[in-house]
């Protein structure tokens, strides 16, 4: 189904002449937004389009006054301005429900079903538990689509995984499990593990995870010197530092709590997204050298993923949970002053210069620096040791996959 759908109010608007009352008025943005949908009331189609134009001119423009601004494009047929003003509206309310959906018919108009997924269930996600009528068609609308399009992503991937392998009845019944719970079949139990992508069930649910079981952890602490040193340098061009969190372009907005672009928590990669970051490498050879020894986790167009990592005076990461549960996220504290915490479940501790940790990240987490200074930590991703190598192939080709499917980069953190 195309946006035509949503947009059937306005079709049988008439095309008058643009009145006289529309034009040459000094008003804001609210009170052009509020004449653009008595317009559209009134069946007024070309002064609802001209009162909504004007309503997204200048400041004070608001995700109505662009969704108002889509619809009446989608009435005359304008799907490139339908498509601008929808990507405008999330831009301002990144899980405005309606937005969302009008977002997933565009695409679904332009032929891209796979791209138009992740928007329908975002809308479902952030619906409203009494949506009014005129949304409840909306959603209603998304989640056949959802439907639709999660069983043509279930039987593609299924065929992808049998092509690397995988038979439900022989090959590891934890992975075949999990991909029940991905696609729906089953419905898993909560506990303290909430992977926003993948779960695989049968691990032990460790928060910070056992040392005995991380051999390599020592090694790692005995280096701290020498990635200390590197830092040092690396901090001299603070510019060389991102911000962790970056808006997306071509998937949905979470809701990041302020963090979206803030320099607050940056930082400066060695790899990131499954590559190499050759000239922060070539700054950092040591540390490179160190990290190659550690069993980082390998995955298409999203590990290894290692960072020097910042969080500012006063700065806080608001929780959240990572992305699936076959990973550790270690870290090694490198500059450290009072006041900074760490937080996974239930269990609170303090970093400390030189003491790392590994930590199963889709627990809920956060962190905080309530210090007068900067805290510096290594981060890194390897794959949890009780994930066995022919599970780590089923992943990996199960990723990829999903990124042939999609057709875009995948969206990912550490």
């Amino acid at each position: 189904m195309g946006p035509h759908g949503c947009a059937s109010t306005l079709t049988q608007v008439s095309s008058k002449p643009q009145t006289a009352s529309m034009t040459g008025q000094h008003i804001s943005a609210e009170e052009w937004t509020r004449k653009g949908f008595e317009a559209i009331r009134a069946k007024d189609l070309p002064a609802a389009l001209d009162a909504f134009r004007a309503a997204t001119q200048g400041p004070g423009a608001s995700a109505e006054a662009f969704l108002g601004l889509a619809l009446t494009e989608l009435a005359h047929r304008n799907h490139d301005a339908f498509g601008a003003a929808i990507d405008r509206a999330l831009a301002l309310e990144p899980q405005n429900p309606k937005a969302l959906v009008l977002k997933g018919d565009g695409l679904m108009h332009d032929n891209n079903r796979r791209a138009a997924l992740p928007f329908y269930r975002a809308a479902l996600s952030n619906a409203p538990a009494n949506p009014p009528p005129s949304l409840k068609r909306d959603l209603d609308r998304a989640a056949a689509m959802v439907a639709s399009l999660a069983q043509d992503l279930e039987d593609f991937l299924r065929a992808e995984l049998e092509r690397e392998g995988f038979n439900p009845s022989t090959s590891s019944p934890r992975f075949a499990l999990a991909l029940d719970l991905m696609t729906g079949r089953r419905e898993r139990n909560p506990g303290p593990q909430q992977p926003r992508m993948f779960f695989l069930p049968g691990l032990a649910e460790h928060g910070f995870y056992p040392r005995d079981k991380l051999a390599w952890l020592p090694a790692l602490e005995a280096a701290t010197s020498t990635l200390k040193g590197e830092l040092s340098n690396v901090l001299s061009d603070t510019g060389s530092f991102a911000p962790y969190v970056m808006p997306e372009t071509n998937a949905p907005q979470r809701d990041y709590q302020g963090m979206a672009g803030n320099q607050d928590w940056s930082a400066y990669y060695l790899w990131k997204n499954g590559a190499e970051v050759p000239a922060n490498m070539a700054q950092c050879p040591q540390t490179t050298a160190i990290l190659s020894q550690m069993p980082l986790c390998d995955m298409p167009q999203r590990a290894p993923m290692a960072l020097f990592s910042w969080l500012k005076p006063g700065a806080r990461i608001p929780p959240h949970q990572g992305m699936m549960n076959t990973r550790l996220i270690c870290h090694l504290p490198l500059i450290v002053p009072a006041d900074c915490g760490f937080r996974v479940g239930a269990e609170t501790r303090s970093w400390q210069e030189g003491h790392a940790w590994a930590f199963d990240d889709t627990y809920d987490h956060e962190a905080w620096n309530r210090s007068a200074d900067l805290r510096v930590i290594l981060i890194f991703d390897v794959w949890r040791p009780d994930v066995t190598p022919e599970e780590r192939h089923l992943i990996r080709s199960m990723l990829a996959a999903i990124d042939t499917y999609a057709g875009v980069p995948p969206r990912w953190e550490i």
